[in-house]
């Protein structure tokens, strides 16, 4: 399996570049910014960030034991 992990400022084209890769099938994304949106519709707080990276984890755990390569795009990887 392969994970691929795009960064860079925003407006890059890292997401469209992952929306090409997940349409060819053989991709699954992960993005903490759609995983805040979902959970707790972008209220950043300390504890809901340990909460997305644990979401975030579990995520591309799951897709890679599905027999899926991931993605993940971010704006800001440390």
């Amino acid at each position: 399996m392969k994970m691929i992990i795009m960064r860079g400022l925003p407006a890059s084209g890292k997401s469209t570049e992952a929306e090409r890769l997940v349409k060819s099938g053989v991709y699954m994304r992960v993005n903490r910014d759609k995983l805040r949106e979902m959970f707790h519709f972008n209220n950043w707080t300390p504890k809901n960030e340990v909460l997305i990276i644990s979401a975030e984890e579990y995520a591309a755990q799951a897709a890679i034991i599905a027999g899926y390569d991931v993605i993940i795009d971010v704006s800001n990887l440390t």
